[in-house]
């Protein structure tokens, strides 16, 4: 029975795929890729922290945009999106073949801080995955990548979340002076970017567990 659905699910992204990107090909001109973008953001905010409870609903929302997007880079953007929602529901088998898909289009594109940031985004879900498997070098060497591409983009904000997975990576690697290290750069982060202090809590956390 978990096979065939395994087999349904994989059909249906694909299938899913196939037809949202027919028209990915083309960009849209400048104004409209702008505002695309910026609704792509909007997006992103408002659902953000609904993925951890309804990350079924938010999946198809994306998907949904996907369909009503033209710009190629805002299709692959909303497709991103939908990573978080197979992490939270534990399909990392679909989060491959979404990053495999996302990976593909990266590589027929010309650099540029966009393409970073889709690109971090990528490899920090392949970190997140190797850490649910246990594979923690695998996971540490994915989120240093991420941090490295998204300090070329320009979405810098979620770069504490990154230095926090990296920092927990190399604690669960044993190398706690390191992971102290990433904690620090953190805070430093969230200071440098007026980041809410909401945010400063599990930093502070991990960096006590270091030291306990």
């Amino acid at each position: 029975m978990g096979e065939r659905m395994d087999k349904r699910i994989r059909f249906y992204i694909y299938w899913i795929l196939g037809f949202v990107l027919l028209g990915a090909c083309a960009p849209g001109d400048k104004e409209d890729v702008y505002t695309e973008m910026r609704a792509f953001e909007d997006f992103s905010h408002i659902n953000g922290d609904s993925v951890a409870i309804v990350p079924r609903k938010v999946r198809l929302k994306a998907f949904q945009k996907m369909e009503e997007a033209k710009d190629s880079l805002v299709k692959y953007n909303y497709l991103a999106m939908t990573l978080k929602t197979y992490l939270i529901t534990s399909q990392l088998d679909s989060a491959q073949i979404v990053i495999q898909q996302i990976h593909d289009f990266i590589e027929r594109q010309h650099s540029s801080s966009q393409m970073a940031d889709l690109e971090s985004e990528c490899f920090n879900m392949k970190g997140n995955i190797f850490a649910r498997v246990g594979n923690m070098d695998s996971a540490e060497i994915c989120f240093r990548k991420a941090y490295e591409l998204r300090m070329r983009g320009t979405r810098i904000e979620v770069v504490p979340d990154i230095l926090m997975n990296l920092a927990d990576a190399n604690n669960r690697l044993g190398k706690l002076d390191i992971g102290a290290a990433w904690y620090r750069r953190a805070l430093l982060m969230c200071d440098s970017l007026h980041i809410a202090s909401t945010k400063k809590p599990p930093i502070y956390y991990g960096l006590a567990q270091v030291y306990v």
